[in-house]
């Protein structure tokens, strides 16, 4: 069922995170056209939770490498449990709007690792990289969006971001959008529903 889907996905065991600086393409970053990614898998059976990309094949995006490397710095922190470290980090990129950081600083918040559990700041962090159109971000925001945490708690919202965040590339999003779409129970909230992604598509969709 959707809802038990989005459930599990919301209370994922701690992840491994490994990181790609795009050295070696694979089929996945050529059709995504990025240069470096950082995956979370379970701890557990090994599979893959999540996939984020750290920096666009965009020529003009070149200029992120310094924090792409900071980023990764962070990424060794965390992998080595030292989740304080990995915040200490990533915060000042995240502060300078560096995508990946604000949804590694809003995932630390939202996991309570290494620091009390703060779902309003993991949504302060969170919208910040959902609105850099970064996929796995919106569709954590989605997420907190469905349970209410860290934010009114409103479907439609949460369909709309995890709509976007599954047009961006978030496998994931599906069970997040779906689950949303199946709360909305009046004609209206699915219209509201379906508008705020169109408008969130415009503002913060893929740009081709």
């Amino acid at each position: 069922m959707l809802k038990n889907s989005l459930v599990a996905c919301a209370a994922l065991p701690i992840l491994l995170l490994l990181g790609s600086s795009g050295n070696s393409a694979t089929l996945a970053d050529a059709e995504r056209h990025a240069a470096g990614y950082i995956s979370a898998y379970d701890a557990k059976t090994g599979t893959m939770a999540w996939r984020f990309y750290t920096m666009p094949g965009d020529p003009s995006m070149l200029s992120a490498a310094p924090a792409d490397l900071k980023f990764r710095d962070g990424l060794s922190a965390y992998n080595g449990g030292n989740y304080l470290k990995a915040l200490e980090i990533w915060l000042p990129l995240a502060q300078h709007e560096d995508a990946p950081s604000q949804a590694g600083v809003g995932f630390i918040y939202h996991r309570g690792l290494g620091v009390q559990v703060d779902d309003q700041k993991a949504y302060f962090w969170l919208r910040k990289a959902a609105e850099h159109g970064q996929p796995e971000g919106q569709m954590m925001l989605g997420t907190l969006y469905f349970y209410g945490q860290g934010v009114g708690q409103s479907y439609v919202q949460a369909y709309a971001w995890c709509d976007l965040a599954l047009d961006g590339g978030s496998a994931d999003a599906e069970d997040c959008r779906g689950a949303a779409l199946q709360s909305l129970r009046s004609d209206s909230d699915l219209k509201q529903a379906f508008q705020l992604s169109t408008n969130l598509h415009h503002q913060f969709g893929p740009k081709l």
